[in-house]
């Protein structure tokens, strides 16, 4: 059982402060704490959240990861939260239905997740999504329809293919290695916010020269893939800093490449000539 350490109702933080103890459940008497803006709670024995947690409708921040819970909907029904850390849980849905419109950022890494439902729209502010480490085949284009997404983090699931219709939004981090991706639909290239792209240890053949559309990357790995050249037009990313193109099947390094001012580049374990 979770205690509280007093019972002032303009109180702004609390957590488990008796050591070494791990909490099953949330107590009921969390609903007293009304003017609650951050409660943390990771690192323990939860399996469930009872209904009581909506009456924090001052809660702004939630940290509950690695503990045992399953179901989160009455998690979305927190109107002012803002983020919300769920990673290292056992979380199989995402709910269909939020009034968590304020949300800019949501931790959802380490579950048993398999599909984003397309209502994740609905978080319009979100800024910052990591999902990684679950088991997703596909990537909802309504993601890339967030107007403030920033950071996106896909990799470490079973994610098959990119949807080739993406609009370009303000995404800056994306991170999508450790899939089954086979190729780049032309679409992402568009995304000229783009300043990381991960996309090692998947399944790609071969990379367009329409990546010269990403002007603004600064960071982009594509090891462990199934590459055979890189195209010379990577020269024209002025602001690149760091390649890594290390375990594929490249033989040659286009001599504009090595062009880029300031450039780490990692090609071990190729066959370049």
């Amino acid at each position: 059982m979770i205690t509280m350490f007093n019972k002032k109702y303009n109180i702004n933080e609390t957590s488990i402060l008796k050591p070494g103890i791990r909490a099953t459940h949330i107590s009921d008497k969390i609903k007293e704490f009304t003017k609650l803006k951050v409660l943390r709670l990771n690192n323990n024995l939860i399996s469930k959240i009872s209904d009581d947690i909506a009456d924090l409708i001052e809660l702004e921040n939630l940290i509950l990861f690695s503990n045992k819970i399953i179901d989160i909907t009455h998690l979305f029904m927190l109107p002012k939260l803002n983020e919300l850390h769920l990673s290292s849980n056992f979380i199989s849905e995402i709910p269909l239905n939020t009034n968590m419109t304020k949300l800019k950022n949501l931790y959802l890494s380490r579950n048993k997740i398999k599909i984003i439902p397309s209502e994740i729209k609905q978080l319009i502010e979100l800024e910052l999504f990591y999902i990684s480490f679950n088991l997703l085949k596909e990537i909802p284009m309504e993601l890339f329809q967030l107007p403030k997404l920033e950071s996106l983090a896909l990799n470490n699931n079973m994610i098959n293919e990119i949807p080739d219709k993406l609009c370009t939004g303000n995404i800056k981090s994306l991170y999508l290695s450790h899939n089954r991706i086979r190729s780049i639909p032309d679409a992402l290239y568009h995304i000229t916010t783009l300043e990381e792209l991960e996309m090692d240890c998947n399944i790609l053949q071969k990379i367009s020269p329409m990546i010269k559309n990403l002007i603004n990357l600064t960071f982009l790995t594509l090891s462990y893939n199934q590459l055979t050249h890189i195209p010379k037009e990577i020269s024209l990313l002025k602001k690149l800093r760091i390649i890594s193109i290390s375990h594929n099947r490249i033989q040659e390094i286009p001599n504009e490449v090595m062009t880029i001012p300031n450039l780490m580049i990692n090609y071990r374990g190729n066959n370049i000539i």
